[in-house]
């Protein structure tokens, strides 16, 4: 089994004037969030609400900013959702997964919508 990756569209709901962005996200069942690098931050210009300890794979805890909103777009799916900033990529966590009623397909990597669900939102 290996990663599996996504590309996800973000864009910030606040400055609809702002390109959103396609990036080829990892997709991390064994993380809650999603996490965003600076540069993603600064061109969504997404604004900072405060700054969060987080604790990182390797049990570092780590002070980060946490932005947003950040709305994502996932084949017909979409949610809104704060992000914090670290490291260099994206970083899709299983809250906007869950949010967009998406699961993963380990054995061949793909992210894909919830079709137990037949396109229905779960609450």
């Amino acid at each position: 089994m290996g990663l599996t990756h996504a590309k996800i569209l973000l864009s910030n709901p606040r400055k609809p004037e702002i390109e959103p962005i396609e990036i080829n996200s990892l997709v991390d069942t064994g993380s809650y969030h999603l996490c965003i690098s600076e540069s993603i931050q600064i061109s969504l210009e997404l604004e900072i609400y405060d700054y969060q300890m987080v604790t990182l794979a390797n049990n570092i805890d780590v002070k980060v900013p946490y932005v947003g909103p950040v709305r994502i777009d996932y084949m017909e799916r979409k949610c809104f959702i704060g992000a914090y900033v670290i490291g260099e990529g994206c970083l899709l966590g299983v809250i906007p997964m869950e949010s967009m009623d998406l699961v993963v397909q380990p054995l061949n990597q793909k992210l894909v919508l919830n079709v137990a669900n037949q396109g229905f939102q779960r609450l």
